[in-house]
């Protein structure tokens, strides 16, 4: 930073001794040449510009050579000044393909997360609906209870009630099986959420070690 600044510096000073020479006005009459070092900025036009020193004398020719000098001083730390802001905007690029990168695998993370949940959601339907079936059978059970009473006391009655007795040990068996069905899928739903478990923690585990 400081041989930069010493260098601007030296710029400045090497540029107004240019404008303060004397002779500088005598350049300044030559509005072609002016023109032409207004607008060398590239090194071409710098190359032209070299040839048509050696029209002048001597002490023009040191003057425009000094001018020369400046401006691909100039040009220098410019470029320099635009290799480093390149190099920043690379090391700005990694990181954010670093970042990015990261963010996929987080967001895969929350999406398998996503999907436990929602397994977890059916189960706890299932269990819900199991629950309120089992309600519904005691309720009914209790009700049975409640005529079975009634044929007990009326043992006149029990031959001809058998029959409905026994259609409605036939609904407690259809409802029985019916729970036995949905126990069976309930199993099956917590084999696929461990399976997915195992999944996840293999995930968690390669992730961790990437």
């Amino acid at each position: 930073m400081e041989r930069e600044e010493v260098r601007t510096t030296t710029d400045t000073t090497n540029y107004d001794k240019v404008i303060n020479d004397p002779l500088y006005k005598d350049i300044k009459l030559n509005e072609k040449l002016t023109e032409e070092l207004k607008l060398s900025e590239t090194l071409c036009e710098k190359e032209e510009l070299k040839k048509n020193i050696g029209d002048l004398d001597d002490h023009n020719s040191k003057l425009v050579r000094l001018l020369v000098e400046n401006l691909e001083e100039r040009n220098n730390v410019v470029q320099r000044k635009d290799t480093e802001i390149q190099e920043k905007n690379n090391v700005v690029q990694r990181k954010d393909t670093e970042i990015q990168e990261k963010d996929n695998v987080i967001q895969e993370k929350n999406k398998i997360i996503q999907e436990m949940v929602d397994l977890l959601q059916v189960r706890d339907n299932l269990i819900q609906e199991q629950k309120n079936e089992i309600q519904t059978i005691v309720k009914k059970l209790k009700q049975q209870d409640k005529e079975i009473q009634k044929i007990q006391e009326k043992d006149r009655i029990i031959k001809e009630k058998n029959g409905l007795i026994q259609e409605k040990c036939n609904n407690i068996q259809d409802l029985v099986k019916k729970i036995h069905e949905q126990d069976i899928t309930i199993q099956a739903k917590d084999y696929n959420i461990q399976v997915i478990a195992q999944e996840y923690n293999r995930f968690q585990k390669f992730v961790e070690e990437k």
